[in-house]
């Protein structure tokens, strides 16, 4: 399990610091009064979770609404027993970080099988469509780049329930 987390946070480190967008950036002359009130967050806690008519769970965790200067968006997805996510394109680049389960990946009619510690990617344009193969759901990480997917799929699942 250590390895899974160890290469989540790579992931999630390297996309930080590449960015030239960071918003708590103190090295431009912020005051000493605002440094030591930095508790390492980089964003307040997600509260938009969004439910699809298939039972998949989309955590919305970093975006536009709770980081203005995100670079990129980053939610966990979790997909039930025999999930099926028909063909779609996303306006952003898309990098889907499996935690648990395996999963069918299609961008653009060719399949790539998912395991645990795989990273697929959906380049923006492309027609995507993803299947649970595992007997147990699928968890994943997904990051989008640029933003915008998060109000996307928030329009799409906003006739869903909100939790």
């Amino acid at each position: 399990m250590k390895k899974l987390t160890l290469s989540c946070e790579v992931l999630l480190y390297g996309l930080l610091s590449t960015s030239h967008a960071f918003a708590h950036d103190f090295s431009k002359g912020a005051k000493l009064e605002e440094q030591k009130q930095y508790t390492g967050k980089i964003a307040p806690k997600a509260e938009h979770i969004f439910k699809s008519p298939n039972d998949i769970t989309f955590k919305i965790l970093l975006e536009q609404a709770n980081f203005e200067n995100a670079p990129f968006e980053l939610a966990e997805i979790i997909m039930p027993v025999g999930a099926i996510v028909n063909a779609h394109i996303h306006q952003s680049e898309e990098f889907i970080y499996v935690i648990s389960g395996e999963l069918e990946h299609s961008v653009a009619g060719r399949n790539v099988i998912l395991k645990a510690g795989d990273i697929g990617i959906a380049p923006k344009g492309y027609s995507v469509t993803h299947k649970v193969l595992s007997k147990v759901p699928v968890k994943t990480l997904v990051i989008w780049t640029p933003t915008g997917e998060a109000d996307i799929w928030r329009k799409l699942l906003s006739q869903s329930s909100q939790r």
